[in-house]
């Protein structure tokens, strides 16, 4: 009886067990490259045998793939809960600047991720991030309508307010993770904001005008 309640308490479902495989997989292929990654070092650092980890995921580059993947869902989620954080859409900006960066800066491994898929993929016609944004063209880009419709902003097209945005975040996602000692993702979003804020609005934030 107590061996058979020993295995009922660690048995984990199929969902627990790919959730282990990928972190492993972010963690191995970070490291060490998409070529030289190695399927048993995955199973090593995940717990499992080699043969689960080939039950979940069918070959290397599925379980590459499979890896951004759920990189990429959690960024999205990340996104979703700064919208529903506020009210005022240049706070709802702010908020997404802020999970974007923190997401990035709590996942450094998803960069390297990335250029990874873009050297051994060539082929393929876009990458998976490229994939996400387009996915979430219209959403985001009802967002910056609301930015425009609510402040008075340049004359500048509303997705061009958005895309403004989007090369002001990526930018500062690719830089190279600050020291300890330097600025933190809230004091690096702060002057962001600031930076893009001032350059689309009429007036300055202090004496902003809402329509």
């Amino acid at each position: 009886m107590d061996r058979l309640e020993k295995k009922k308490r660690t048995h984990k479902t199929v969902e627990e067990r790919q959730s282990e495989i990928l972190r492993a997989a972010s963690q191995i292929f970070s490291q060490h490259g998409y070529k030289l990654t190695d399927i048993q070092t995955i199973a090593e650092t995940a717990g499992v045998g080699k043969g689960t980890v080939y039950r979940c995921f069918s070959s290397k580059e599925t379980l590459f793939r499979a890896t951004i993947d759920h990189h990429l869902n959690a960024l999205a989620q990340h996104g979703e809960w700064a919208l529903d954080s506020a009210d005022d859409p240049l706070e709802k900006v702010k908020a997404v600047m802020l999970a974007y960066l923190h997401f990035f800066e709590d996942n450094p491994e998803v960069i390297e991720l990335f250029a990874q898929e873009r050297a051994e993929f060539r082929d393929q016609a876009e990458s998976a991030y490229l994939s996400l944004m387009k996915k979430n063209h219209e959403k985001w880009l009802e967002l910056f309508h609301e930015v425009a419709d609510r402040y008075e902003c340049r004359n500048i097209e509303v997705e061009e307010l958005m895309n403004i945005c989007s090369y002001m975040m990526h930018g500062a996602a690719m830089m190279p993770k600050p020291l300890p000692q330097q600025r933190s993702v809230e004091q690096r979003v702060a002057t962001l904001f600031q930076v893009y804020t001032q350059g689309i609005l009429l007036h300055p934030l202090n004496d902003i005008v809402v329509r």
